[in-house]
């Protein structure tokens, strides 16, 4: 009981016990699971500030009726890169260069925003871009990592 399996690594805010989003106690399970299991025979349940915060953030975000804003990347398959080091006159990777990241309700609002705040990026030649809309926290949590 409480934080099973590390389970709650994974769902932050989740009770352990029955899985729904609700305030939790400090091993991670809510009043209702807790007066049902053996130890609430000899403690009384008593909710944890730090384990319960993402109950009332995600609470007060489903109940927020103005549209949320989300972050977009726009990449394009056009252009040529080099890999470090190269020696060639002909570009030797295939891939993807981001042109920017945008903010909006839809991907037509996003692109808007991009090209306002970078007009630099009308002077270009690139004449087709994809868009993918990021996870919530996604720029902010790239990790770095060598190649072997």
């Amino acid at each position: 009981m409480g934080y099973k399996d590390e389970k709650w690594r994974e769902a932050p805010g989740y009770c352990v016990e029955c899985d729904n989003l609700r305030p939790l106690n400090k091993a991670g399970v809510c009043e209702a699971c807790w007066n049902v299991l053996p130890p609430s025979h000899f403690e009384a349940w008593g909710e944890d500030e730090y384990n319960s915060h993402w109950y009332y953030e995600r609470s007060r975000e489903q109940n927020d009726e103005s549209p949320k804003l989300n972050t977009y990347i726009f990449l394009t398959t056009e252009g040529f890169t080099f890999q470090p080091g190269s020696e060639t006159s002909e570009p030797d990777v295939a891939n993807l260069q981001v042109v920017g990241f945008g903010e909006g309700t839809s991907p037509d609002e996003a692109l808007a925003d991009m090209l306002e705040t970078h007009q630099w990026i009308q002077n270009t030649t690139f004449s087709e871009v994809l868009c993918y809309q990021l996870a919530r926290n996604a720029r902010g949590a790239a990790t770095c990592m060598s190649l072997p």
